[in-house]
């Protein structure tokens, strides 16, 4: 049996025995399966996706302290990727606009959970003792990869999520490398900002987005981060949770 993408327009081929939750985009990788209306935060959802984080940590064990990071982290994530839903807008193939594809919504989400991990870990490093440190971002990382996961893909059977979650987790170390490189966070005052940590992240979400030309939206993405890193508060969080 033959499906047409309709993000992309690839031409798939199954044999129609394997299950319709295992049909990707050999292309774009577009799940080609209705995937529920519990889980089509693309719309935008996002407070029902929030809603649904918030749910989620209540039942994890974990400190209040870090609980509520996580949820900020969320939260602001979330925020950033609606904020880039308005600044992009595209045609499929039939020529309908539409603004970010599942699949690109996926991913610009979770590069902006893994960025503001990263900053966490950047200061944990400074504030923190090697044993701390490693201990607080364990819990963290683990918390912010599976959760997400398992509130976008609720309905999707669990072998294929932990693939996604494994995928994530891949994705978050490259990140995580490649953010290493940056040593400066932001542009000094008259300097430009490329090599920067902020201009990187921002070429990053604008690639990701198909906009990697878009002056602007990279402009608008860091003006998004600027405004998270204030209400994240890393440096307050981590002396909260530091053990003296």
């Amino acid at each position: 049996m033959k499906i047409k993408c309709p993000a992309c327009g690839t031409e798939n081929y199954f044999t129609g025995l394997e299950d319709k939750e295992t049909r990707f985009c050999s292309s774009c990788n577009e799940p080609l399966f209705k995937i529920g209306k519990e889980i089509s935060y693309n719309s935008f959802q996002g407070s029902k996706l929030i809603f649904d984080l918030q749910r989620l940590l209540e039942g994890i064990q974990l400190s209040k302290n870090k609980k509520d990071y996580v949820f900020k982290i969320f939260k602001n994530s979330i925020i950033a990727v609606e904020v880039i839903r308005r600044l992009v807008e595209k045609k499929d193939v039939n020529q309908n606009k539409y603004n970010l594809s599942d699949t690109e919504w996926f991913s610009i989400l979770f590069e902006f959970i893994c960025f503001y991990l990263h900053l966490t870990d950047r200061l944990a490093f400074e504030l923190m003792n090697e044993e701390q440190r490693e201990s607080l971002m364990v819990e963290l990382i683990k918390i912010s990869i599976a959760a997400p996961v398992d509130a976008v893909c609720l309905m999707w059977p669990e072998d294929i999520k932990e693939k996604i979650k494994e995928e994530c987790m891949g994705n978050f170390y490259t990140s995580v490398t490649e953010y290493s490189k940056c040593k400066k966070w932001f542009p000094k005052k008259d300097e430009g900002a490329r090599g920067t940590l902020i201009w990187e992240f921002a070429k990053t979400i604008a690639k990701l987005a198909g906009k990697e030309h878009k002056v602007g939206l990279k402009l608008g993405i860091m003006q998004t981060v600027s405004n998270s890193i204030k209400d994240l508060d890393i440096k307050s969080f981590i002396n909260r949770v530091k053990v003296i």
